[in-house]
């Protein structure tokens, strides 16, 4: 399974040692098997959830993070939309509240995103 937590000046939520996705004050490290990436949320244009094909009529739904030009990190990172510790849709509201609100990312590794977080993913629950 596949964690999130929050990283830099502390932690949000979970495990990731078989890969995840860890939110911090500055950046949002993504850890794939074979490859840890660390992006600047500067570097981060959009988050946009989507479906891709995988054959058969089958659909893989992923989470797309467009990246700007010239950043450390170029074009486009993927994430897989399950597999994760914490419910798809919190992983997903998270990312695109705290890009739309770089001014909250602060609360980041403290105890206002820990509830914020866990906010997101008790109402994810329920919508089960």
């Amino acid at each position: 399974h596949r964690g999130v937590r929050g990283q830099q000046q502390g932690a949000e939520a979970a495990d990731v040692a078989d890969g995840g996705v860890a939110l911090g004050e500055t950046s949002v490290a993504v850890r794939v098997p074979g490859r840890d990436v660390e992006i600047l949320w500067t570097d981060i244009v959009a988050v946009d959830a989507l479906a891709l094909e995988q054959g058969r009529g089958q659909e893989i739904p992923m989470i797309r993070l467009t990246l700007r030009a010239g950043g450390l990190v170029d074009g486009v990172q993927m994430l897989a939309a399950d597999g994760y510790t914490v419910p798809t849709d919190a992983l997903f509201t998270a990312l695109r509240w705290y890009h739309a609100h770089p001014e909250a990312r602060r609360e980041l590794g403290r105890v206002e995103g820990q509830r914020r977080i866990e906010g997101w993913r008790m109402a994810a629950l329920q919508r089960r």
